[in-house]
C-alpha cells in the first residue's frame, strides 16, 4: 500500500517537473556541493539514497560526478530521468530498497539524501543510517525542520480538519536535532556538522496542501503544469554559477522567511567511524 502511494505520489509530481521550488532545491544543492568541496578532497562519486527528484544531486553532476539516483519507486526514477535528460547531465538510476542496497562496502565518496527520514520510525531510520554508511564515507542527510511555521501551519491544517497529508502516507514524524545526534552515533557515524538552512517557510508545505485538498486544486495544478521548463532551465549555466529570476511564490516565502526568522530544513554530516 505505501509502495503504491509514493507510485501516485511520483506520477503526480512528474506533471510538475517545472515547480518553482525546485529552484530554492537546485541554489541549495549548488551551495551544497561548493561547502563539501571545499571541506573534503576526492569527492568522485555520490549516492542519492530516496532521491525522488534527484535535484539534490544537480550540482554534482554539474561537475561531471559519478552520480547513482537510488529509490524504490519507479515513478520517482522516471521523473529524475526527465529533470537530467532535460538539463543533459548525466546519472545512474536504479531502483532499489534503501535497507538492502546492491552495492559493495565502501564504494561511495558521499551518500545523502534529503526529506527521506522523516517517513519511518527510529529504528528503521537507523537501519538505513547503517546501510548508507557500509555503502559510503561520508553520510549527509537533511529533514524537515519542524519548528518552522508554515510546516506547521500545513501540518496542523491536515489534522485539524482530517485533510490527507500531500508528502506520504502519514503526517512526517517531528526532527528534533538530538534526535538525529542520537540516530547517527547509533548506526556508528561521527557527528561532524549540523546546521538549519532554508528559505521556503514552509510555503511549500502550505502549498502542497492546498493543492491537494482545496477547491482550487485543479486550476493551481493547471498553474504548475504551465508554468515553462525553460524558465527552469535558463538558470543553469555550466559554470555553477545561477540567476534566480524568482517568480511570486518564491519571492513570498522568501519575504516570510525574513520576517520570520524561520529556517525550513535541518542538515547533519557524519563520517563512518
Amino acid at each position: 500500500m505505501k509502495d503504491d502511494l509514493w507510485e501516485k505520489y511520483w506520477k503526480q509530481y512528474s506533471l510538475m517537473l517545472s515547480n518553482p521550488f525546485n529552484l530554492i532545491r537546485l541554489k541549495q544543492s549548488i551551495i551544497f556541493y561548493k561547502w563539501l568541496e571545499s571541506k573534503f578532497d576526492s569527492l568522485i562519486s555520490i549516492l542519492d539514497a530516496g532521491s525522488g527528484t534527484g535535484i539534490s544531486s544537480i550540482a554534482f553532476a554539474m561537475h561531471r560526478k559519478k552520480v547513482v539516483l537510488l529509490d524504490t519507486s519507479l515513478e520517482a526514477l522516471k521523473t529524475s530521468k526527465k529533470f537530467y535528460n532535460f538539463l543533459s547531465l548525466e546519472a545512474e538510476f536504479i531502483q532499489a530498497d534503501l535497507f538492502k542496497m546492491p552495492f559493495k562496502r565502501d564504494i561511495f565518496n558521499i551518500v545523502h539524501n534529503r526529506g527521506v527520514l522523516e517517513h519511518f520510525n527510529s529504528k528503521d531510520c537507523i537501519r538505513i543510517l547503517s546501510e548508507m554508511s557500509r555503502v559510503g564515507r561520508i553520510i549527509s542527510i537533511v529533514v524537515p525542520y519542524w519548528r518552522n511555521i508554515g510546516y506547521q501551519l500545513a501540518k496542523s491544517y491536515c489534522q485539524i480538519f482530517n485533510k490527507t497529508w500531500p508528502f506520504g502516507e502519514n503526517i512526517e514524524r517531528d526532527y528534533e536535532v538530538n534526535d538525529l545526534i542520537r540516530e547517527f552515533k547509533e548506526a556508528d557515524i561521527k557527528v561532524k556538522f549540523i546546521k538549519k538552512f532554508g528559505q521556503s517557510a514552509g510555503i511549500e508545505a502550505i502549498f502542497g496542501v492546498f493543492l491537494t485538498s482545496s477547491p482550487f486544486s485543479l486550476f493551481l495544478n493547471h498553474i504548475m503544469q504551465n508554468f515553462k521548463k525553460k524558465r527552469f532551465k535558463d538558470k543553469i549555466t555550466v559554470t555553477n554559477k545561477y540567476i534566480l529570476k524568482y517568480n511570486i511564490l518564491i519571492k513570498l516565502s522568501y519575504l516570510f522567511a525574513n520576517l520570520t526568522g524561520s529556517k525550513d530544513s535541518l542538515q547533519i554530516l557524519g563520517v563512518k567511524r
